[in-house]
C-alpha cells in the first residue's frame, strides 16, 4: 500500500463573486441575527443603503439570506462589490450542494446537527408505509477547498405518507413549505407532515438500532459510487467537484502531524496536541456545569477491582493526578451497582437493574464505569453477525442517557494511567 484513501474531494470555485439577497421575513435558507450581520458586512456595503432597508429591524431580529435571486418577493441585493465574500463562502457552497441534490431528488436536511449538511437517498422499500433511505454526510472545509463526505445511516425508515403528531413530539420531519427535513422543535402550526422514523417508531417497527459494525471495503465502495454518479455530476460555471477521486495521503506524510489543526485547548489558555498530557499538565478547559452532580455506577465482576479502580480516581496514580486534586470535583458514588458472575449473568441482569432501578427516560447526572465485560481479544473473535455484550451494554445506558466506559481489569492492576482521560472527558 502506497497511500492511504480520505473521504475528501476537491472542489473549485470562481473568481466571480455572487450577489447576496436579503429578506425580512423566513423564505431564504440561511438566517443572521441583525446584530452580527452588520459585524459581516462592515466597511463595504454603503451603510444608508442598508439602513434604510432594515429600518424598523431590531438587533435580535433575523435577516434570512441566499446567493440564489428570489423571484416572488420583495428583497435586498447586495452586489458582490458591497460585501466580504470570504465570510459567506462556506454558506454558498452548501447552498450550491442543497440546490444541487434536491434537483436530484434527494432528501435534504439543511442543518443537521454536527454536519454542514445530510442528504438521503431512497434505497428500497420497507413496507407500503414506510421506505429506506441512506443518508450520507457532508462537511465543507474552505480553507482546504474540499468537501468530506461519509455515511451517516444505512437504514433511516421515511414515511411515505404524511402523518401526524403532537407537537411535543421529538420526530424530525419533512417540512411542507420547503420540502427541507427539520426538527419539528415544538412548532406551532405544524402538522400532517411525512416524518423520519425515531428510535420509538422503528422499535414499533421491528427495525434495530443496534450500531452497525464498520466494513471498510463496502464503505469504499459506496463513497466512490456516491462520488462518481453523484458529486462528479455538479459541473456548474462558479462551483464544481474537481475530478481525479478521491483524496489520498502519501505514504512519506503517513505519520506527519498538522499541529496547526490538531491544537486542543486546555485549562489556563495552553494547549496541546496530545489530550492525555494536555489533561494531565493543564486540566480542562472549562468544567461542565453538571460535573459536579455526576454519580458513578459501578459494573464489575471482582469487587477487588472496583475498589482499587475507585482509589485511583480519587487519589491519582503515578503522575496522573485523581479528579478530587485535578478540578476539584468529588467521586460521588451513585446508589447503584452491578456485580454479575460471567458475561452472560451480565446480560440476564441489565433489564431488570434499569427496569427497577432507572424508570426514567433520562438521567443526566450519571456514569456507568463497566470492568471487563468482555475483552478486546473476545470482541475481535465475534462473528459478523453476532451481537457483542459491549455494544448492548452501551445502548441500553445510552438509551437512559448515561454514557458508559469500558476497563479491562488487566489495565486496573497493570499501573497504565490512560484510561484516566476517557473517564475525566466523559464527565465533562
Amino acid at each position: 500500500m502506497t497511500n492511504l484513501i480520505i473521504n475528501r474531494v476537491n472542489y473549485i470555485l470562481s473568481d466571480e463573486v455572487p450577489n447576496l439577497y436579503l429578506s425580512k421575513i423566513d423564505n431564504l435558507i440561511f438566517r443572521m441575527q441583525v446584530t452580527h450581520f452588520k459585524q459581516r458586512i462592515s466597511n463595504r456595503l454603503k451603510e444608508e443603503t442598508f439602513s434604510q432597508w432594515a429600518n424598523g429591524l431590531k438587533e435580535e431580529d433575523y435577516i434570512y439570506y441566499s446567493f440564489t435571486e428570489p423571484s416572488n418577493f420583495d428583497f435586498l441585493a447586495i452586489k458582490s462589490e458591497d460585501y466580504l465574500f470570504n465570510r459567506f463562502k462556506e454558506k454558498f457552497i452548501r447552498e450550491q450542494l442543497i440546490n444541487f441534490f434536491k434537483k436530484r431528488a434527494f432528501l435534504v436536511e439543511p442543518f443537521p446537527k454536527g454536519n454542514d449538511l445530510s442528504v438521503y437517498e431512497k434505497i428500497d422499500d420497507f413496507n407500503n408505509e414506510w421506505s429506506i433511505y441512506r443518508r450520507y454526510d457532508l462537511l465543507v472545509r474552505t480553507h482546504r477547498k474540499e468537501v468530506a463526505f461519509n455515511i451517516g445511516s444505512e437504514k433511516t425508515l421515511i414515511s411515505n405518507q404524511t402523518q401526524t403528531f403532537e407537537r411535543i413530539d421529538k420526530i424530525r420531519i419533512i417540512d411542507n413549505q420547503d420540502s427541507f427535513i427539520k426538527p419539528l422543535g415544538g412548532k406551532e402550526g405544524v402538522n400532517n407532515c411525512r416524518i423520519i422514523a425515531n428510535r420509538d417508531k422503528r422499535t414499533k417497527l421491528g427495525i434495530s438500532n443496534e450500531p452497525r459494525k464498520l466494513n471498510y471495503k463496502n464503505l469504499y465502495k459506496q463513497l466512490v459510487a456516491f462520488y462518481n454518479n453523484q458529486l462528479l455530476s455538479l459541473d456548474k460555471d462558479n462551483f464544481k467537484i474537481e475530478a481525479g477521486g478521491l483524496k489520498n495521503v502519501e505514504q512519506i506524510d503517513l505519520n506527519k502531524v498538522n499541529i496547526n489543526e490538531n491544537l486542543m485547548l486546555f485549562g489556563k489558555e495552553k494547549t496541546d496536541i496530545n489530550a492525555v498530557t494536555g489533561m494531565r499538565d493543564y486540566g480542562i478547559y472549562k468544567p461542565s456545569p453538571k460535573a459536579m452532580d455526576v454519580k458513578f455506577i459501578f459494573v464489575y465482576e471482582n469487587s477487588r477491582d472496583a475498589n482499587q479502580l475507585y482509589l485511583y480516581l480519587k487519589n491519582g496514580l503515578k503522575h496522573y493526578p485523581g479528579l478530587w486534586s485535578y478540578v476539584g470535583i468529588p467521586i460521588r458514588l451513585s446508589d447503584l451497582k452491578i456485580q454479575y458472575s460471567g458475561v452472560d449473568d451480565l446480560k440476564n441482569r441489565m433489564d431488570s437493574f434499569l427496569a427497577e432501578n432507572l424508570p426514567n427516560e433520562y438521567y443526566g447526572d450519571l456514569l456507568a464505569i463497566i470492568i471487563n465485560p468482555n475483552s478486546s481479544q473476545d470482541k475481535e473473535e465475534i462473528e459478523e453477525d453476532e451481537n457483542p455484550m459491549y455494544y448492548e451494554i452501551k445502548r441500553k445506558f445510552l438509551e437512559k442517557g448515561i454514557p458508559t466506559q469500558f476497563i479491562q481489569d488487566k489495565n486496573i492492576h497493570s499501573g497504565s494511567f490512560h484510561y484516566f482521560y476517557q473517564i475525566f472527558q466523559s464527565v465533562f
